[in-house]
């Protein structure tokens, strides 16, 4: 959510291709769906943490 700029409609990529970060544009087709992609992930949020579900699940490999 923090690499997502809706006032500039921009998305910040951090270490991509190269290990560098780039800045994309974020297509107004997507700026709706995806506000309400992150209100729908926010009031999910809350019950996961009280049922201990909170928080991502990570391949044994990456968790290395």
């Amino acid at each position: 959510m923090k690499d997502i700029d809706f006032a500039h409609r921009a998305i910040l990529i951090r270490k991509g291709k190269g290990f560098k970060d780039r800045v994309v544009m974020l297509p107004q087709s997507l700026e709706a769906p995806l506000k309400a992609q992150l209100e729908n992930a926010r009031a999910i949020w809350p019950q996961d943490v009280t049922t201990d579900k909170a928080g991502v699940l990570m391949p044994y490999a990456l968790e290395r």
